[in-house]
């Protein structure tokens, strides 16, 4: 995954009203009270529990963007997919990609086994005649 896999379902993720419906904001168990707008929807916040809705949902030219007027908690499409589905964004963040990309309908980034690395091979820079490196054994798994 790199910087290019999120920045391209960011901007596929471009309809706050479809994003918002897809991850249960606009009724379910928060309720069915959320107005529209004219760049998206305002919808109660997957932040911080309230009664009437304070968290305006927009579409920008970087995709969409969530802004909580209350609790002042803002983030963009997948901040905002990873507060609606309970997740932390830094250690959840391969599988907010992924529902993401579902999301947004392009493909998931590829995911790097850190099994499938070779193992680094360290080499000591010395003065003088070149020494050769040693690696690690490949024990063919």
């Amino acid at each position: 995954m790199s910087t290019d896999d999120a920045d391209r379902i960011r901007l596929a993720l471009d309809d706050p009203h479809g994003l918002c419906d897809a991850l249960g904001l606009l009724g379910g168990h928060r309720g069915t009270t959320w107005q529209m707008q004219a760049r998206g929807v305002m919808i109660r916040c997957p932040w911080h529990d309230e009664k009437t809705p304070s968290c305006s949902v927009t579409r920008t030219r970087d995709g969409v963007l969530a802004k909580c007027f209350s609790c002042g908690a803002n983030a963009d499409g997948l901040g905002l997919i990873a507060a609606s589905q309970r997740m932390d964004i830094a250690t959840d963040y391969a599988d907010v990609l992924d529902l993401g990309a579902d999301l947004a309908g392009v493909a998931r980034p590829e995911r790097r086994s850190l099994d499938a690395r070779p193992a680094p091979a360290r080499q000591i820079v010395r003065r003088g005649a070149p020494v050769e490196v040693e690696r690690a054994p490949d024990d063919g798994t």
